[in-house]
């Protein structure tokens, strides 16, 4: 009673089933790959555009007048977050380099007043060096004739005096 059963014959309609089995799979696999990369796309090209507008901004060479579109039913909410989180950041950068470089402008120009003033002094200092040497000069040529003067009144005093002994002898 031994049958002989060839092989074949019990596995042909079991390999038929799995060929069609495994094409599914095989679409089934490539469907969730393009999806897969379809998302990943969708959440990896902002984080580019923020990447490369974060480098340039680093490089000194940036516009901080840019804002990320921020679209709720487009984006992720962690991406949603994180866009209106650097849009707020970048206003508040804006702000701050308007205020320095009012500020500057304001140092600037006060730097520019003392400047202005300094040379005013500078100028006044000289003009007193001038005034005071010239008051030195007239009060060297003062004392000068001031001396010649006295030495008058003494030679005259003496020559009165002589003149009153002599007067005083011929009375």
């Amino acid at each position: 009673l031994a049958m002989e059963i060839d092989l074949m014959d019990v596995y042909q309609p079991a390999l038929q089933s799995l060929i069609p089995l495994l094409r599914g799979t095989l679409l089934v696999l490539v469907v969730c790959l393009l999806a897969v990369l379809y998302y990943a796309r969708s959440f990896t090209r902002p984080l580019r555009r923020i990447n490369q507008h974060f480098a340039l901004l680093g490089d000194g060479h940036g516009d901080l007048t840019i804002r990320f579109d921020a679209n709720v039913n487009k984006d992720f909410r962690e991406m949603h977050a994180m866009k209106s989180a650097l849009n707020k950041f970048l206003i508040f950068v804006s702000g701050v380099m308007r205020n320095i470089i009012s500020v500057s402008r304001r140092v600037s120009e006060g730097a520019n007043n003392l400047k202005s003033q300094a040379e005013q002094m500078q100028a006044s200092a000289v003009d007193i060096s001038a005034s005071m040497e010239e008051a030195s000069a007239a009060s060297e040529e003062l004392r000068a004739s001031t001396e010649k003067i006295l030495e008058h009144v003494r030679s005259n005093s003496e020559a009165v005096q002589r003149s009153m002994q002599s007067m005083d002898n011929m009375s």
